[in-house]
């Protein structure tokens, strides 16, 4: 079984969860291969320094179509305090 938490730059972060869908960052489909791209070795590193959504206390961040389907659910935009970024609960 793979570890809750991931190492990046020496810190542990948790590993990233999108509650939404119940997937881990590397059984979500694209996110490896974006991850690749980018030149990240692992979707999960890709997903703790680049996802705006990651929650760096809890792991858990909203994937693209769970953060679409939220901002629909809720009638509007998703930002945080002040206009900031979001992040998830």
């Amino acid at each position: 079984m793979a570890s809750d938490v991931v190492r990046i730059d020496s810190i542990k972060l948790p590993r990233p969860y999108c509650p939404g869908c119940r997937r881990y960052a590397s059984e979500i489909e694209g996110v490896a291969q974006f991850a690749a791209e980018e030149g990240y070795d692992s979707p999960e590193t890709y997903i703790q320094a680049e996802e705006g959504t990651y929650n760096t206390r809890n792991g858990r961040f909203l994937c693209d179509a769970c953060f679409l389907a939220e901002e629909n659910r809720r009638g509007c935009r998703l930002v945080g305090p002040g206009g900031g970024r979001w992040v998830c609960p």
